[in-house]
């Protein structure tokens, strides 16, 4: 999956984005968003709508 981002719109809790994703077909228009919660280490990242079946939830690797 490879999405080139057309239009990225903040919100309170993240951004809302219009993209064109392709994968093993032609290109599709999508919208998602990613929202944030948590603090510091334990801060993570939602992905949700677009391509994607449901909900993705993303963790911040240590530095390291």
């Amino acid at each position: 999956m490879a999405c080139t981002f057309a239009k990225v719109t903040p919100t309170p809790a993240g951004y809302t984005i219009q993209a064109e994703c392709v994968a093993q077909g032609p290109s599709q228009p999508q919208s998602f968003t990613l929202t944030f919660s948590g603090v510091g280490a334990a801060e993570t990242m939602t992905v949700a709508g677009g391509p994607w079946t449901g909900p993705i939830a993303l963790l911040r690797c240590p530095a390291g």
